[in-house]
């Protein structure tokens, strides 16, 4: 009875130590899951800010370099979705062979504004490596087909084109002003909207014409819905450039953002058109920006300003 006594103690303490040995690893394993939850949690970003410029607005403030121009259509155009205070590395490379199923869509609502007719092969991937690979922590988001078709989603659900239109703003010669603009899309979509207006007679030296909406951005959560926009954070850039190349200048047009991979100017790649504007530009009007911290030509609309859709470029 003695020993039958000892064996089963024996067991259970074998038993419990078994039982230790296991809670222990099981304790290391959720705190392992869990620290790789958070992990995961923390290297993602906040919300999107998606991005439409006015076609005709865009080729009439970069005349030099818009070409095939008949190409263009008086509806917004995407620029970007752009992940917003992003957190942790930006992994994937762009695929275009994913692509295909949407292709078509792609090319009516986010052309390359500086060639229609064009593929837009460059600017999607431009615009993938720069900003699409920074939603790839999140998974509706980590392929270069999810984000593409994200986008499209946005464009063509909430359809700003069609809203303005429903609000009485309409393309053409009439002018509304800016604040009205802004009202038109708070109301459809529950928030208000960042808008930079071009302005044609600042650049021709006529201070008399009514400024043209250049573009149109509207901030989305992850489940893409709209949100308000946290647009005082973001930061500008500071302008640098050397003998050989030319960096990143929030200051330039932005027709000669497009020629750039990785946001580094090459002047061996430019077309020598582009070369001589970026090299007149700077000669005669970089210093007045640099100083002031602000484009030449496009800026944020001012709530009483008049403000144009053009139908047709005016140069």
């Amino acid at each position: 009875m003695a020993n039958s006594c000892t064996g089963l103690l024996s067991l259970s303490a074998s038993a419990l130590i078994v039982l230790l040995i296991v809670m222990e690893h099981l304790t290391r394993d959720s705190m392992a899951s869990a620290m790789a939850v958070t992990k995961g949690n923390e290297e993602t970003f906040e919300y999107f800010m998606f991005s439409q410029e006015w076609p005709y607005t865009f080729c009439t403030e970069n005349e030099p370099s818009c070409n095939n121009t008949d190409k263009l259509v008086p509806i917004f155009n995407i620029h970007g979705l752009w992940p917003e205070k992003v957190k942790g590395d930006c992994q994937g490379e762009f695929n275009y062979s994913q692509l295909k199923p949407v292709e078509s869509q792609l090319r009516k609502y986010w052309m390359d504004l500086l060639n229609p007719r064009g593929n837009p092969k460059d600017f999607w991937n431009h615009e993938y490596t720069k900003h699409g690979r920074c939603a790839s922590v999140d998974s509706r988001f980590n392929s270069t087909l999810k984000y593409f078709q994200s986008a499209l989603s946005i464009y063509l659900k909430y359809n700003v084109t069609q809203f303005l239109k429903s609000a009485g703003i309409v393309p053409g010669s009439t002018s509304y002003k800016a604040s009205k603009i802004i009202e038109a899309v708070n109301s459809a979509f529950g928030y208000k909207p960042e808008i930079d207006c071009f302005a044609p007679g600042k650049k021709h030296g006529e201070k008399s014409k009514p400024a043209y909406l250049a573009e149109l951005r509207i901030c989305f959560s992850k489940d893409l819905t709209p949100r308000e926009c946290e647009s005082s954070g973001r930061e500008v850039p500071q302008p640098r450039h050397s003998a050989h190349t030319l960096y990143y200048d929030p200051e330039l047009p932005r027709s000669f953002h497009r020629e750039a991979e990785a946001n580094v100017y090459s002047p061996i790649k430019m077309s020598r058109s582009v070369k001589n504007l970026i090299a007149s530009w700077i000669e005669t009007e970089r210093p007045t920006a640099v100083s002031e911290r602000k484009r030449i030509w496009t800026s944020p609309c001012k709530d009483d300003e008049d403000v144009q859709l053009p139908e047709k470029l005016n140069y």
